[in-house]
């Protein structure tokens, strides 16, 4: 997951629960973290998640250069584009 995502989180169902609380990454995190294995099904999951969520490809652009970072920790990043 990229650095901070868990600022970002989201809460699911708050107060259904007395003593437990979920948070998920935001979409914007759960497809940075997809394209960073940069499996098949990850890119697939990705552009999915991109599409019917309907989010801002500048926004996704944006927070992928917040994390460059990361190419130094993940050589494997080197080779994705956001488009």
């Amino acid at each position: 997951m990229p650095e901070g995502y868990e600022k970002q989180s989201i809460e699911m169902m708050p107060g259904a629960f007395k003593h437990l609380k979920l948070f998920v990454p935001d979409p914007y995190d759960s497809i940075l973290s997809k394209l960073e294995r940069n499996d098949s099904k990850d890119r697939d999951d990705a552009r999915y998640l991109f599409q019917s969520q309907k989010l801002d490809v500048q926004k996704l652009r944006d927070r992928y250069e917040s994390f460059q970072h990361a190419r130094t920790l993940c050589p494997e990043w080197s080779g994705v584009t956001i488009r």
